[in-house]
């Protein structure tokens, strides 16, 4: 009896520090599953916080990639507007072109213009001046002629002499220096007076009685 008691002695010490070690072997991987637990929860909020900031980025990504299709149809349009803005600048120049042209032309036709107007002012200004001189010497043969109707009334009909074409001619060459008009009416007036005084009959006497008629074809 005093043998087996020892012995259980050993076999429960044995036992106890057996137990003793088993409950630190469980306590260590409790305290490690715990923290394997913790680190894979933790995971798990970064994933789950990854997932969030990765929707994000795709949110972005779609926004920048609109942005990028809106830029590119941006791009596109003022592409074409600097073609058209091109194909503008080429027919302004055109037209720039086309109306220093004109603008020659006028500037030609101008002076042209002016150069005819000059000519007109010119051939009007003389013009003027022989209408002038005609005037005057119009005025001048109707003095002629009235002198002339005076000398005829008061020297051959009171007097009952005739005068014969060849005096009248005289008349009429002192007459026709003063220019072609006075000529002509001095040759109208020699044949009215040609016509009154022409011989009526065989006799071929003159008329004296026809200082009315000379008088009536010299006024003017």
């Amino acid at each position: 009896m005093s043998y087996f008691l020892p012995l259980k002695i050993v076999l429960v010490l044995i036992l106890a520090v057996a137990s003793g070690s088993l409950g630190g072997v469980a306590y260590y991987y409790q305290t490690r599953a715990a923290d394997l637990n913790s680190q894979v929860s933790s995971l798990n909020n970064n994933t789950n916080s990854l997932n969030d900031q990765i929707a994000t980025l795709k949110g972005v990504i779609a926004n920048l990639t609109a942005q990028i299709s809106q830029l590119q149809t941006v791009n596109s349009q003022l592409s074409q507007s600097a073609t058209k803005i091109q194909s503008l600048e080429a027919q302004l120049s055109t037209a720039n072109s086309q109306l220093q042209t004109l603008q020659n032309e006028l500037s030609t036709e101008i002076s042209n213009l002016q150069s005819i107007e000059s000519s007109f002012n010119t051939q009007l200004s003389s013009l003027y001046a022989q209408l002038a001189a005609d005037q005057a010497e119009i005025a001048q043969l109707q003095a002629q002629i009235s002198q002339l109707q005076s000398q005829l009334s008061g020297s051959l009909c009171l007097s009952g002499k005739t005068i014969t074409i060849g005096e009248l001619l005289d008349l009429t060459d002192g007459l026709s220096t003063q220019g072609v008009r006075a000529q002509e009416g001095s040759v109208i007036a020699i044949n009215d007076i040609n016509s009154t005084n022409r011989p009526s009959g065989p006799g071929g006497r003159r008329h004296t009685s026809r200082c009315w008629s000379v008088e009536y074809r010299c006024t003017l």
